[in-house]
C-alpha cells in the first residue's frame, strides 16, 4: 500500500440491516480490549443503531467491501471522542491508522473549538503503551498537560487508572474539564440517552 491509497469510514448501521460484518466487529472488539476498558458486546453494537450520537466506522482500502479495522467515535457537545481504535494486525505498521487519525482530526474536528481526543496510556506503563503514544503523535496528537482518570464502564462513581487524554489542539484547563465531563456523562454513565446540542 502507498501514501496515496485511499482510506474509507464506512458506518456500521445494524438498524439497517448492516449486520454482514458484526462477527468480525465483535471478535475485534474482544480480542482488542480487556474486559475493564469495553462494554458488553451485545450493549456496544446496540449503541450503533440506537444512541445518536455514537458511530461506529469499519475502515476501509479503496473502497473494497472488507474492513481491516475500526474507530467508534461519539459526537459530543464540545468534542469528537475517539472510544475505541482497532486496525487488523496484518495492517499494523502499514501507515492505516495514522490516516485515519489525521482523516478524523482534519475533516471533522476541525478547530480549537471542537477537538478530536482519545485516551491513551502513559508511556510508562509498558512498551506497547509507549510505542502507542508514540504513533498518536506522529499522527498529529499531543498529550494534553492535565491529569486525566478513565471511568469504569457501567459503574458511575468508581474510577479506574490514569490514562492520558490526546488531542488534535490544545485546549485550556477549562475547556478541557468540559470535555471530561462530556466524557464521563454521555459515554460511561448515559449511553443510550441522547445528547442535547
Amino acid at each position: 500500500m502507498n501514501s496515496t491509497t485511499e482510506i474509507y469510514l464506512r458506518r456500521y448501521k445494524p438498524e439497517e440491516g448492516d449486520t454482514q460484518w458484526t462477527d468480525r466487529l465483535s471478535q475485534w472488539y474482544e480480542q482488542s480490549f480487556p474486559t475493564e476498558e469495553r462494554r458488553d458486546t451485545a450493549w456496544w453494537l446496540q449503541l450503533a443503531a440506537k444512541q445518536p450520537a455514537f458511530e461506529l466506522y469499519m475502515i476501509c482500502i479503496e473502497q473494497e467491501l472488507e474492513p481491516c479495522g475500526f474507530v467508534s467515535l461519539w459526537h459530543l457537545p464540545h468534542a469528537l471522542y475517539g472510544e475505541h481504535f482497532v486496525i487488523d494486525p496484518y495492517l499494523r505498521n502499514s501507515g492505516v491508522g495514522s490516516r485515519v487519525v489525521r482523516k478524523l482530526s482534519e475533516q471533522i474536528a476541525v478547530n480549537e473549538d471542537y477537538p478530536f481526543v482519545l485516551e491513551a496510556e502513559p508511556a510508562d506503563a509498558n512498551e506497547m503503551s509507549a510505542r502507542r503514544l508514540q504513533f498518536y503523535r506522529r499522527s498529529g496528537l499531543t498529550e494534553l498537560p492535565y491529569a486525566y482518570i478513565q471511568p469504569k464502564y457501567d459503574c458511575a462513581g468508581e474510577y479506574a487508572i490514569p490514562l492520558v487524554l490526546m488531542s488534535s489542539h490544545h485546549l485550556s484547563a477549562d475547556a478541557f474539564v468540559h470535555v471530561v465531563e462530556e466524557i464521563r456523562h454521555h459515554v460511561y454513565y448515559q449511553p443510550l440517552e441522547p445528547i442535547i446540542h
